[in-house]
């Protein structure tokens, strides 16, 4: 199967961008924090932009018309119409009057009886002629004998006589003062109001009537377009409606802040990729991938079995990772596991900075170092190589690392003759060519879940194969990222 064939499909590469991008807490929450706060000012502010845009449609409403005056002009016509009309109602009363007389008379004639007799003789313009004082008394003299035959005796022909006087004497009443009213209404006529005022009034009340009327229907346009302008503000108001609790805008802020975070995360990982998991790795490298962590140990007795197989042991193979810290931690672990298998072991730190082992070894476990025999000591004094780790109760494993203050810039020849007297020799490394060290044909990449870029694996295989160097093994970190000893 050829590295193509193992090439992963596009499908699980983007699977595994997806798996690296989710890892990516610490970048998700600090951008998803930064979204989430702009996303809450954003909401702040945009009610406070809605209401201005809302102020300024609401301005270009136009102001409602004013109705009190339309209401006061209705008010003075509906008074105008009232009192000209109660003008004419008085002079038809007083017309009425003028010939209350002549209602008198017809009464009298229609009803002759004691009743209408008195009536007509009680009228106003009849108090001072005594013809009819004359007369009214003679009718109630004629009245009052009729009533006491009446009560003597009964209705009886005295009765009758009495009644037929009576009647008689109305009569006479009656055209007495029919005789009288013509001088009586030509007296009264020369105080009259003349016709013209009348008319006056009249026409005084059709034109109040029509300006109330005109004030009236002008007041209901106002009115409707006044409710049609208060429609269109409460359009406006609704249109422009735009009220977020806070328990919706915290809600969609932090959805934003995630959705955001994740978003910039999987673009980082698209960018740059990152080892996914072993089998993205296997496939990559296509040499055997050993996971390991820092409660599963057993990746590096795995990795200094495949390193010792019969007919191809590895006396010195170098770990190779672009972090230093993981690097030194691998070959920590490597070298204890050699030492206990009663190998004589050295660990040279060849990382660019130098002296990466010390935080990683417990000060505890720290001896003099007593290098096998016929192993030559270096005399440049630009290597320490006096302290040893302590693996077991007979075994530790021999540390080599540049002296302080030393400046190297090539391999030192004594370097070499040293490290040809170990059995197994760990070259810790972060560099694919360490100028330090010398360079060693087996190598061992170290690389850590999720972290490691994949151009870096793949420009660091192409550069090892093109060297002729072999990589023996890969070691995946899928734990957190591992910490040196107190």
């Amino acid at each position: 199967m050829t590295r193509a064939d193992r090439a992963p499909s596009r499908a699980t590469w983007l699977r595994g961008r997806t798996r690296n991008a989710a890892r990516r807490g610490l970048l998700i929450a600090a951008v998803g924090s930064l979204v989430m706060i702009a996303a809450l000012i954003l909401f702040v502010l945009i009610p406070r932009r809605v209401d201005q845009v809302l102020t300024a449609a609401l301005r270009a409403v136009p102001p409602d018309r004013d109705t009190v005056v339309w209401q006061r002009t209705m008010a003075n016509a509906m008074r105008t119409e009232r009192r000209a009309s109660a003008m004419l109602d008085s002079l038809a009363q007083d017309a009425v009057a003028r010939d209350a007389l002549g209602l008198l008379i017809a009464r009298a004639r229609a009803a002759p009886l004691i009743e209408s007799y008195r009536a007509l003789a009680a009228a106003p313009a009849l108090q001072n002629d005594a013809r009819t004082q004359a007369l009214r008394d003679a009718i109630e003299r004629v009245h009052v004998a009729r009533e006491a035959s009446v009560a003597l005796s009964g209705p009886d022909a005295r009765y009758a006589t009495l009644t037929r006087d009576l009647t008689t004497l109305g009569q006479q009443l009656v055209a007495h003062a029919d005789s009288l009213r013509p001088a009586i209404l030509a007296a009264s006529a020369s105080l009259a109001i003349p016709t013209a005022v009348d008319s006056v009034l009249r026409e005084e009340v059709r034109r109040a009537s029509r300006a109330a009327a005109t004030a009236d229907s002008t007041l209901r346009a106002v009115r409707q377009t006044n409710d049609s302008l208060h429609d269109a503000r409460e359009s406006l108001r609704r249109s422009h409606a735009l009220v977020l609790p806070p328990w919706a805008m915290l809600g969609a802020a932090a959805i934003m802040g995630l959705a955001v975070g994740f978003v910039v995360a999987l673009w980082r990982e698209m960018r740059r990729p990152t080892v996914a998991d072993a089998a993205e790795l296997s496939a990559l490298v296509g040499v055997r991938v050993l996971e390991a962590e820092t409660t599963r140990l057993e990746a590096w007795p795995l990795l200094h079995l495949t390193l010792s197989n019969i007919g191809d042991v590895v006396s010195q193979v170098q770990l190779l990772a672009p972090e230093a810290s993981l690097v030194a931690h691998a070959g920590v672990q490597l070298a204890s596991v050699a030492a206990r298998e009663s190998r004589a072991t050295v660990l040279v730190d060849g990382t660019r900075r130098g002296r990466t082992l010390e935080p990683w070894l417990a000060h505890g476990l720290l001896a003099t170092a007593e290098p096998p025999a016929g192993v030559d000591s270096v005399h440049d004094h630009q290597w320490e190589g006096t302290r040893a780790l302590r693996v077991g109760r007979d075994q530790a494993v021999d540390l080599l690392w540049p002296d302080r203050g030393a400046r190297l810039s090539s391999v030192a020849e004594p370097l070499r003759r040293r490290l040809g007297g170990y059995d197994f020799v760990v070259i810790i490394a972060d560099q694919v060519e360490p100028r330090t060290v010398p360079t060693v044909s087996d190598v061992v990449l170290c690389v850590r879940l999720a972290s490691t870029p994949l151009p870096w694996i793949r420009s660091t295989m192409a550069s090892l194969h093109s060297n002729g160097r072999r990589v023996r093994a890969v070691v995946l970190w899928t734990g957190a990222t591992p910490l040196a000893s107190a």
